[in-house]
């Protein structure tokens, strides 16, 4: 093959020779080459391909981003085209191939053209230099091509294929990429049709890369399977562009791809600048600039970044349905805003990451990112060598101090000092926190300075925890000074001579408990001594201690030294429980060693002070008393020493020491609230009798009994506004006699003084009597915590037990002016709920009336005038009940309430005099009955009927007519009232003269009254009144006629073949008024309509040759009305028009006077034609 390709090569060259064409040695630059046939299609000009002629090549100069034609050659059949006398530059050929073929492959060393969907392609662009000849360039031509099939869909369930239910997409831009050398080249392009297909046809065989581009709003959906068009075979983006995988298009064959995209999602949202920091989103709240935003989906390749503008808002379009992360990244002045409704909150981290779901075709939209300025701390450890607690620029900073931020509970961050001794928590969230920091073992923290450091702790400590509260937006520093732990030490020795100084002899204690006692005097450090009597006082802050030896009994400690000796005394102050060193001075890492103390061993007096009296017999059963103060005196009654002393415990027991041989007297001082029982004595302070001691006794003393005495303090005061209690607007009382009385001893008195204040102290356990005596004009009241009872006079008296100890506060006693009750019942005829001319009194009623903080009653009754009243009673609330008739109702005060039958309400009396005015009403009824004008029952059930003020038309009351037509409304207050009601269809009202035969309150004639609605004349009712024979009157327009006939044979029957008799006049009267009037037609029939129901006259007037005919009983619906008459002018009373309904039974017979004779009507009677209008034949 490559033989061929050589030989093919040769001829075009000396083709170019013959030509007379240099192929080396140019004077300008020139391209040229030939066009063959590649039978093969594999690229390469060899023995199987010829050249081609018809091909039109055109040279095609780049310069920039301008193109210039420069010359254009039609090969012939050698193939050759050649462009001379060519400047230096970049340069492609534009090739047009012959119909039916397609460039072919393009291949190294073989076909330069580029590869196309049809005959047109081009070379890639070459650069030529001055004076070069390029005339070995190779197109190639093809006849066996390729097609490409795209089908693209909307992938809706996104997956990877095409359900029958989902769309074919229309306008899909697909291209046919091939690659070469790095760059892409579309050579050919189609769009799909409507039925998503689309075809690239005439293809030059080759390897490419398909490229879709779906329209808005699809993006590439993820990949399927390589089974058939209907699964996608793009690459998934996050675009609506999207390639394929290469693939390899052979001659003559063809290739399918799908191209499913799935509906665009989109994520938005907003960071907003949280101005006042509370973690709401307030409307004057900006967004903020500078956040950086990473959005990421593994699973499809997402990853896109975005920079926040000074709006906040962020959107990001075109995102497949899956799994996202957000991360956001904060500038270094900022931070996530407080929890609230930021969708990030966390206050330790400029990063933090929210996950989220994107579902297909939807929009997602975030909840919004809070930012506020940065909050940070900083904690500077240093080393200070001076212990003052102040940082000083020589001191060195210190290194590896743990440091956490701690939040109920939880380790919110973490931080260790660095060289600089620097722990910087940046950001950390503002607020109350607790900040807690570590050092090494061998380091503890120094003192605390306010001007210094922080962190504080009486007893030495390498790990202390300091609250702390920051406020948001700012930065805070914190100092933690370091220092070194210090120690004393010392020993306990008995000191049998008394001299202070540790002699050979002498030994040592133990079980001494020695404690550091600061500056503050608190107790920092404890030791107890061991059998060589040594302690060890460890883990100081350095600074300046003394030392606490507790005392062991017998023993107390003798005089200090002060003499320098290796082992002395060092105990300046005792007590009788402790001795104590004078302050020393202990340096950072330094054990202080000799700081001993000396004790030796003293007389011991034990006793009791206990409770009780000759209640109890003095058994001592009910316990001690405590703090009773105990001093040991000389005979003369001189202290012995200011610390041969004790104090009673819980258990009334004391111990005291310090008593060398001697004689001596005890002193008993008792506390406030005591008093001595045996000796019974009213002196707080008592003397022993003297008693001897020995050296090292043992005394035990006489038990000495006491009681715990009582107190009652109080204010008596003005209850202004009765309720029990001092407060508000009341006032103290002063000159209140309170007296205390027991059946032994003196009463005690106290008056209250310009405050209300009255007090008793000093009272022993026992019963006693109360009585409070307060002025004429003034009552004992009512207080919740008063020791006596309210009274409706000036004094009043309680027993009260004065237990042991008692101590009864706030016992306040009210004092009440006297108050006068009235009390008036009256009917209240104009409802005003005040009694006047107009209202009538309700006399005779039993009121009873309770206090009611006291409960007291009282039992009154109304005179004639229904008054009552009570006298000089208490200030306050009370309640009243009286019974009442069930027809009865208290119609003010509106508080007062039924209970059954009788009524209850109340009445505040915090005046000299009260009036009480009750307003009662008796209801009242409205009766009546809706009746029919034909005097029936019919249509008169069931009516609904209103009962309205006529004041204003409010509604009081509805009801509804039984089967009789009655209606009645109850509980009615006295007034004026109107009764509405609609009547049945095609009913009317009684008119104004229905009423002279049954009275009716609503008339047609009313201006009230509109068809079948109607509204009453005014009904006035009376307190109490039974107001009856309301009645309505009502009926429904009827007709009333028939026949005008002639009685043939004068039985006063109609017979059959009687005829009717024509001009009749007929007229029609009712409370002797004419109604209506008509004269019977040509058959002898009359009709009256729309008639009022009710009894009427008919007046009938008849020709001379007539006069009525019989009237008979017997068959009445077949008999004539008129009575038997001579008379050409005949009236019949009491005939009936039912309501809503006709009465046909109005036939008139009439005879004739002479027969054969018969009026002028009936000379020409008309035959009534009864032939149908429907022909029809009968059957049976």
């Amino acid at each position: 093959m490559k033989k061929s390709r050589s030989i093919i090569l040769m001829a075009i060259l000396l083709a170019f020779a013959a030509l007379g064409i240099q192929t080396v040695a140019a004077q300008s630059a020139q391209i040229g080459g030939f066009v063959f046939s590649d039978n093969n299609v594999d690229g390469f000009p060899d023995g199987a391909g010829r050249t081609l002629g018809g091909a039109e090549i055109a040279l095609v100069r780049k310069a920039d981003s301008k193109e210039e034609v420069l010359a254009t050659q039609k090969t012939g059949e050698d193939g050759l085209f050649l462009f001379t006398d060519l400047a230096a530059g970049d340069y492609y050929l534009r090739i047009m191939l012959p119909r039916d073929y397609v460039p072919t492959r393009m291949v190294e060393n073989g076909s330069f053209a580029l590869p196309a969907s049809g005959a047109s392609t081009a070379t890639p662009i070459f650069s030529l230099d001055e004076n070069q000849s390029m005339t070995d360039i190779q197109l190639g031509a093809a006849k066996k091509t390729g097609f490409v099939r795209v089908i693209a869909f909307g992938d809706e369930n996104a997956n990877a294929g095409r359900f029958s239910t989902e769309p074919l997409l229309r306008d899909v831009l697909v291209e046919l990429i091939y690659e070469r050398a790095g760059k892409q080249y579309v050579i050919g392009s189609t769009r799909t049709d409507r039925e998503g297909l689309g075809t690239i046809r005439d293809v030059t065989p080759g390897t490419y890369r398909l490229a879709v581009t779906l329209p808005d709003p699809y993006i590439i959906g993820p990949l399927g399977p390589k089974i058939s068009l209907f699964y996608n075979g793009i690459v998934p983006a996050d675009s609506p562009r999207g390639f394929s995988e290469p693939f390899d298009l052979p001659a003559g064959g063809s290739l399918g791809i799908g191209a499913g995209g799935v509906l665009t999602s989109q994520v938005a949202g907003q960071v907003w600048a949280d101005l006042n920091q509370d973690g709401s989103r307030d409307v004057n709240e900006t967004g903020f600039s500078g956040a950086e935003l990473l959005l990421k989906n593994p699973d499809s390749g997402v990853e896109r970044s975005f920079t926040t503008q000074p709006d906040g808002a962020f959107i990001f379009e075109r995102l497949p349905a899956g799994d996202y992360t957000l991360t956001v990244t904060l500038p270094d002045d900022a931070m996530f805003t407080v929890p609230g409704e930021s969708l990030l909150s966390d206050g330790f981290t400029q990063t933090d990451t929210v996950r989220f779901s994107v579902n297909l075709g939807r929009s997602t939209t975030l909840d919004p990112i809070g930012v506020m300025p940065l909050t940070s701390l900083s904690v500077h450890f240093f080393h200070d060598e001076n212990v003052d607690g102040l940082y000083e620029e020589a001191e060195a900073p210190f290194a590896g101090a743990q440091v956490e931020i701690i939040r109920k509970g939880s380790v919110l961050a973490a931080s260790q000092t660095d060289s600089n001794g620097y722990a910087l928590f940046s950001p950390v969230r503002g607020g109350e926190f607790q900040v807690r920091a570590v050092l090494p073992d061998d380091q503890i923290f120094t003192v605390a300075h306010e001007d210094g450091s922080a962190f504080s702790a009486s007893r030495a400590s390498n790990d202390l925890t300091l609250e702390y509260y920051l406020e948001h937006g700012n930065h805070a520093d914190i100092l933690a000074g370091v220092t070194l732990p210090a120690a004393i030490s010392g020993i306990v020795f008995d000191d049998a001579d008394l001299s202070g100084i540790h002699e050979a002899t002498e030994t040592f204690l133990s079980d001494f408990r020695a404690a550091a006692i600061d500056e503050a005097g608190r107790v920092v450090s404890e030791s107890v001594t061991d059998e060589a009597g040594r302690y060890l006082l460890e883990d100081l802050i350095p600074g300046e201690y003394a030392v606490r030896f507790s005392l062991l009994s017998p023993f107390i400690f003798s005089d200090a030294s002060g003499t320098g000796a290796v082992t002395e005394n060092k105990v300046v102050t005792q007590t009788p429980l402790f001795g104590e060193t004078a302050p020393v001075n202990v340096r950072p890492g330094e054990t202080l060693a000799g700081v001993d103390a000396g004790a030796f061993r003293s007389g011991i007096i034990n006793g009791q002070v206990l409770l009780g009296d000759d209640s109890d017999d003095f058994l001592g059963q009910r316990g001690g008393l405590p703090g009773v103060q105990i001093a040991l005196l000389f005979e003369d009654g001189s202290e012995v020493s200011e610390y041969t002393i004790a104090q009673t415990d819980a258990e009334g027991t004391f111990s005291l020491k310090g008593a060398l041989p001697g004689t001596y007297m005890l002193r008993y001082a008792l506390p406030n609230d005591a008093a001595f029982s045996q000796p019974l004595l009213d002196d707080p302070v008592w003397q022993s009798p003297v008693f001897a001691v020995k050296s090292s006794d043992i005394i035990q003393a006489e038990p000495v009994f006491t009681v715990k005495t009582g107190t009652i303090t109080g204010t008596v005061f003005v209850d202004k506004n009765a309720d029990g209690l001092y407060g508000g607007d009341d006032t103290p009382f002063e000159g209140a006699e309170i007296m205390m009385k027991s059946a032994v001893g003196e009463p005690a008195t106290s008056v209250s003084n310009a405050e209300g204040l009255y007090q008793f102290s000093m009272l022993r356990p026992g019963n006693y009597t109360v009585i409070a005596t307060l002025p004429q004009n003034a009552l004992v009241g009512h207080s919740v915590s008063s020791p006596v009872p309210a009274a409706l006079n000036n004094a009043s008296s309680a027993d009260m037990e004065i237990t042991m100890g008692l101590n009864s506060e706030q016992r306040d006693i009210a004092v009440s002016s006297p108050a006068n009750l009235s009390f008036d019942l009256f009917y209240d005829n104009n409802l005003n709920s005040t009694r006047d001319a107009e209202d009538t009194a309700y006399p005779f009623a039993e009121m009873t009336l309770t206090h009611h903080l006291t409960g007291m009653e009282f039992l009154v009754n109304t005179d004639e005038t229904g008054q009552a009243s009570l006298d000089s009673v208490l200030y306050g609330n009370y309640s009243y009940a009286f019974a009442l008739p069930e027809d009865h109702i208290v119609f003010a005060p509106k508080e007062a309430v039924a209970a059954g039958t009788a009524w209850e309400g109340s009445v505040s009396a915090l005046d000299f005099n009260t009036e009480v005015q009750i307003a009662l009403v008796q209801y009242g009824v409205i009766e009546g009955a809706i009746w029919n004008l034909d005097g029936g029952n019919d249509n008169i059930a069931g009516i609904a009927l209103t009962l309205r003020r006529a004041s204003d038309g409010e509604l009081v009351a509805t009801a509804t007519t039984d089967a009789n037509g009655t209606y009645r409304f109850t509980g009615l207050f006295p007034g004026q009232y109107t009764v509405r009601t609609r009547l049945p269809d095609g009913f009317r009202f009684a008119r104004q003269v229905d009423k002279d035969i049954r009275y009716s309150v609503i008339t047609a004639e009313s201006v009230s009254v509109a068809a079948e609605q109607g509204q009453s004349e005014l009904i006035v009712l009376q307190m109490g009144e039974y107001k009856a024979k309301q009645d309505i009157g009502m009926g429904a327009m009827g007709k009333l006629g028939d026949l005008a006939w002639l009685d043939l044979d004068g039985d006063g029957m109609q017979d059959a073949g009687e005829p009717g008799i024509p001009g009749i006049s007929i007229r029609l009267y009712q409370y002797g008024v004419l109604v209506a009037e008509t004269i019977s037609n040509e058959y002898g029939r009359y009709m009256f309509e729309e008639l009022y129901p009710g009894h009427y006259s008919i007046e009938v007037t008849m020709p001379p040759e007539l006069r009525t005919t019989i009237r008979q009983t017997e068959f009445p619906l077949v008999a004539s009305i008129l009575p038997q008459s001579d008379d050409t002018r005949v009236q019949v009373d009491g005939v009936i028009v039912p309501s809503k309904s006709r009465n046909l039974n109005g036939d008139l017979g009439f005879v004739l006077r002479t027969p054969d004779r018969y009026p002028a009507s009936m000379q020409n009677i008309t035959t009534k034609d009864w032939t149908p209008l429907v022909p029809y034949t009968p059957t049976r």
